[in-house]
């Protein structure tokens, strides 16, 4: 808030929309939705003024992805739409803002259960983030399809889409997202029947976890591992795992 002060006392509206953008960016990161919507919708206003195209689109996405964290499906939307036609528009060469706008309206559908919308802008995502050869943007699209199609109950598609956003984080080192992808795929292989591929997923993420503290990821990690031990019928390691 003393930078957004400062900014104000210089007389600059850009600086000052500049600073209510991070100011939403954070508490939207807070989880504070409505001071996030207050401050990015400012923002945007002063982007729309100084017609910077790259400040407008990363604001509407923003502002989209809010909605969604808030449980506004039909917002998100609007402001997703709005930003990926605007950008395919206005800046046709921006390929990875455009795969990003495609991904975040595969998400929201993903939130509301339409798995066919989702896949369906997952896949033109993923296809963009091919052409650009942007690696580990490659690997989260492959595991978002995987996602999708397991939770569709087409858990044969899912592992493919899994097991190649693995391969990928494999080759790249970003073990963060490689934890997530190794929980994912434990996930399949239970629903696949497969306990001890599930278990090994399980375990391989939890040491990553373990490594970078990353405890949200390890709660779902025990969680699958407690589905392990009970579809093994071991009811009692099954809680203590729960």
């Amino acid at each position: 808030m003393r930078l957004l002060t400062h900014s104000k006392a210089t007389g600059s509206t850009e600086r000052v929309g500049r600073t209510q953008s991070n100011i939403g960016v954070l508490y939207w990161y807070f989880g504070e939705y409505d001071k996030a919507l207050d401050y990015l919708q400012h923002a945007l206003r002063v982007a729309e003024l100084c017609r910077d195209i790259t400040w407008i689109n990363s604001t509407r996405m923003n502002i989209g992805n809010v909605y969604a964290n808030a449980g506004d499906d039909v917002r998100a939307l609007e402001y997703l739409y709005k930003g990926f036609a605007e950008a395919e528009k206005n800046t046709p060469g921006a390929t990875a803002v455009i795969a990003s706008f495609l991904m975040n309206i595969a998400n929201v559908f993903h939130r509301m259960g339409d798995y066919g919308q989702a896949l369906e802008y997952h896949l033109r995502s993923l296809a963009l983030r091919e052409e650009i050869g942007a690696r580990q943007y490659i690997a989260t699209s492959l595991m978002n399809i995987g996602i999708v199609y397991k939770e569709n109950g087409q858990n044969e598609f899912g592992l493919n889409y899994l097991l190649r956003g693995l391969d990928m984080y494999n080759d790249i080192g970003a073990e963060g997202e490689k934890s997530r992808c190794l929980v994912n795929l434990a996930n399949v292989e239970n629903s696949l029947g497969h306990p001890d591929a599930a278990q090994q997923y399980a375990e391989q993420c939890l040491d990553i976890c373990a490594n970078n503290g990353d405890k949200r990821t390890a709660s779902y990690a025990l969680h699958t591992l407690g589905r392990v031990w009970y579809i093994r019928g071991d009811n009692d390691t099954a809680l203590n795992l729960f």
